[in-house]
């Protein structure tokens, strides 16, 4: 998460959609007045508590930062089959996890359920994971802050943690449909569906 009050933005930080590489780029190219930075990348936090966690609410943000009410926010959202497949596989990577990637989507509080984050934000603005450096070129369009495409595309913190292959090969019929139950909002909001490549 981080906070730009000088082009009046925020960034409402999900799981498991290249947030940390976003976070990081921005933090190396402008001044930020608050951002949550990453234990995991060893990024300081600015302005905030050392061990807040990074990926706060919209309400949780406004709670802490009352000014930012009337600011634009934009956030991150991820085809939701696969970004499960990469919770489970940067779960694993920290020592988290142990069992089967079906066992894993059974406990439905691990899952990178996200949207309640940003769904009560009235001036956001989506950027999907699939097409993430145009969409943040939009969303930097009216700022200050000068984004270059090549630039974001050498960021890349969490990449390399899951083994090769396509998303679909990790499900069967039964858990694709535990993930479409699950992730209806994403699914209906972003038009997400599920690539079968088995």
């Amino acid at each position: 998460m981080f906070i730009s009050h000088k082009n009046k933005l925020v960034f409402i930080k999900t799981r498991k959609v290249g947030g940390s590489s976003v976070e990081k780029y921005i933090r190396d190219i402008t001044d930020l007045d608050v951002c949550t930075g990453s234990i995991v990348h060893s990024i300081p936090a600015i302005n905030i508590g050392p061990r807040q966690t990074g990926h706060l609410s919209w309400n949780e943000i406004v709670q802490k930062f009352p000014e930012v009410k009337e600011y634009k926010a934009f956030t991150i959202e991820r085809n939701p089959w696969d970004k499960c497949v990469s919770q489970y596989f940067f779960m694993h990577s920290r020592g988290k996890l142990r069992g089967s990637f079906a066992n894993f989507l059974q406990y439905a509080s691990s899952l990178p359920r996200d949207s309640y984050m940003y769904k009560s934000c009235p001036n956001i603005a989506y950027c999907k994971w699939e097409t993430l450096a145009m969409d943040l070129q939009r969303v930097f369009q009216n700022t200050e802050i000068n984004f270059d495409i090549e630039c974001f595309k050498t960021y890349g913190l969490k990449a390399g943690l899951r083994k090769d292959g396509h998303y679909s090969e990790m499900y069967t019929d039964k858990e694709i449909e535990i993930v479409r139950d699950l992730f209806s909002f994403e699914i209906e909001k972003f038009g997400y569906t599920f690539e079968d490549k088995r």
